[in-house]
């Protein structure tokens, strides 16, 4: 049996929002990885594993995902807006690409005390990439400050 994805390395990060688009869908924001695992056919954990940049997927991958997506959001999609050799997107912002008003990622919210985390105060509604690596160089540039 051959394996939908090649690792590369486990440091290595690859770029793509599908966890950002799938946020912003109706199917997919309540439980994304088990139902976008039943509708492609595959295991939670390649979902798992695609959602957080684990993996480097293979094209039919790919494909299938963005076919997931499309029938969820009720548009089409350029596989190139949901995963990016380099983090760059052809529409920079997800909210743009799905047609949200403008949100805000659930990465800057302190839940416990439902407020933004300090070190994300500069993400604005509506103007995030979704990207997996966004979280992480949001902080590295705050820190630089």
């Amino acid at each position: 049996m051959s394996n939908p994805n090649r690792s590369v390395s486990a440091a290595t990060i690859h770029h793509n929002r599908l966890a950002a688009i799938m946020l912003h869908g109706s199917r997919y924001s309540r439980y994304p990885t088990a139902h976008l695992a039943a509708d492609m056919g595959v295991s939670k954990s390649t979902i798992s594993h695609l959602r957080h940049g684990r993996v480097n997927p293979l094209y039919n991958t790919v494909a299938k995902v963005v076919k997931c997506l499309e029938r969820d959001l009720g548009q089409s999609l350029d596989p190139r807006e949901v995963f990016s050799e380099d983090g760059a997107y052809p529409t920079p912002f997800v909210c743009a690409l799905v047609g949200c008003p403008g949100c805000l990622p659930p990465f800057v919210w302190n839940e416990e005390e439902n407020v933004i985390q300090p070190a994300f105060r500069s993400v604005k509604s509506g103007q995030w990439t979704g990207d997996t690596l966004e979280p992480e160089l949001i902080l590295e540039q705050e820190r630089s400050q």
